[in-house]
């Protein structure tokens, strides 16, 4: 298991893919680069899941993947772990279970960047992120927020001024309350309902405002 400190890249698009990772602990971002040279976030890795997965259908990976935490990481050679797999079966139905998950996130992500209004589309956001964070087992709904505003901005569409001002509505709100980088859900049941319906459904005093072009 090796440590990797924040910010330090796993893998490069086009580095050959000879290992699959294991996330122990930590957080790591996956992305791509799009034809215009910006980069695009796919998805967020948190305790065991597996990024690295491009071996099975190529010899390089098509993704770079880059600790946004200081994050743990267990790596397996790619030889070894398809001798793995091929003779243990319980260990090929848990690893399909996993990468369907992960294709069921991926999914989730395509229609969430869909969603009409960035209020609901950052509602959606902090959601997962806080299913991310291990510790929301021991306390709910308290979780870390390792992605830079600029980061939280392009996953959502919008400018980071305007991430800052919709968390600043949440606040006001009574949904959210924010302390450096630590968020607590104030009101999981309100922003979850949020995040499903695009409506406040109770206390909607301070509720967030639609942004202009929403």
């Amino acid at each position: 298991m090796a440590p990797f400190p924040t910010g330090a890249l796993l893998y490069n698009a086009g580095d050959p893919a000879d290992s699959v990772l294991i996330v122990r602990t930590g957080q790591v971002k996956v992305s791509r680069r799009k034809a215009d040279g910006r980069s695009v976030i796919l998805w967020l890795a948190g305790p065991g899941d597996i990024v690295g997965a491009e071996l099975f259908s190529g010899s390089t990976y098509t993704t770079t993947a880059r600790a946004v935490a200081e994050t743990a990481i267990c790596s397996i050679k790619r030889d070894r772990f398809l001798e793995t797999l091929e003779n243990a079966s319980g260990l090929t139905s848990a690893f399909a279970s996993h990468m369907a998950i992960l294709l069921r996130r991926m999914e989730e992500r395509l229609l969430h960047v869909g969603l009409k209004g960035a209020s609901r589309r950052l509602a959606v956001l902090l959601t997962q992120l806080a299913r991310l964070d291990l510790r929301t087992v021991v306390e709910p709904h308290r979780f870390q927020l390792f992605l830079k505003r600029q980061e939280i901005a392009a996953m959502i569409g919008v400018v980071p001024e305007t991430t800052s001002r919709l968390l600043a509505t949440f606040v006001r709100a009574g949904v959210l309350s924010l302390s450096g980088r630590w968020i607590d859900i104030v009101d999981p049941v309100r922003l979850v309902e949020f995040a499903a319906t695009g409506r406040w459904t109770s206390h909607d005093k301070g509720r967030p405002k639609p942004e202009q072009g929403e």
